[in-house]
């Protein structure tokens, strides 16, 4: 049967746990932080954190495709999860439709990203979230924002949209990213 989102979400969690809360934690090859003492983010950091959920889901769910940068009419989706349920091979589910957002307080280089820049992200998401399952014809879809901010302002991103993503039934996530370990032990 079809795989609940919650359950979906519950993976990424583990993911995020084990692989992405600290610095430590993600491997020398793949790291979300280009200076996490200043908490400059990677220029690549979202390309990472998909890298990191496709791996981990692919694993979590392996009877399913795991699907990254699948290209559309109405963009490009980070990862769709989607599994054949016949011998058929044009039998299939498509379970969700996650679009990955990283927040952050400043860019590779050190500009600074405001937090108008950031809320403007996280509604674009929203909207992406959205016209993909859509498109798509999938189950599911959330918006899954990694925040890389030197703050961590819990889910305080998401009250601008809480609104929208119900009318659009489009399920909210955050996971905050230490800048370092000593910052998560605190």
């Amino acid at each position: 049967g079809p795989i609940p989102l919650e359950t979906i979400l519950s993976e990424i969690e583990k993911i995020y746990e084990q692989h992405l809360r600290t610095p430590e934690a993600q491997s020398d090859a793949a790291k979300l932080w280009k200076k996490n003492t200043y908490c400059w983010a990677a220029s690549n950091a979202e390309k990472v954190a998909q890298l990191y959920l496709k791996v981990g889901l692919s694993r979590a769910f392996p009877n399913c495709k795991v699907r990254e940068e699948q290209t559309q009419t109405s963009g490009r989706i980070d990862l769709e999860i989607e599994e054949r349920v016949s011998a058929d091979p044009s039998q299939f589910r498509r379970h969700a439709v996650l679009e990955l957002k990283v927040l952050r307080s400043f860019g590779a280089t050190g500009e600074p990203y405001t937090e108008e820049f950031n809320l403007d992200w996280v509604k674009k998401g929203v909207g992406q979230a959205y016209a993909y399952r859509e498109e798509r014809e999938a189950l599911a879809s959330a918006l899954c924002c990694f925040d890389l901010r030197s703050t961590d302002t819990a889910d305080k991103c998401f009250r601008h949209v809480q609104e929208l993503a119900s009318s659009l039934q489009v399920t909210l996530r955050r996971w905050y990213v230490y800048a370092s370990s000593q910052l998560f032990r605190t």
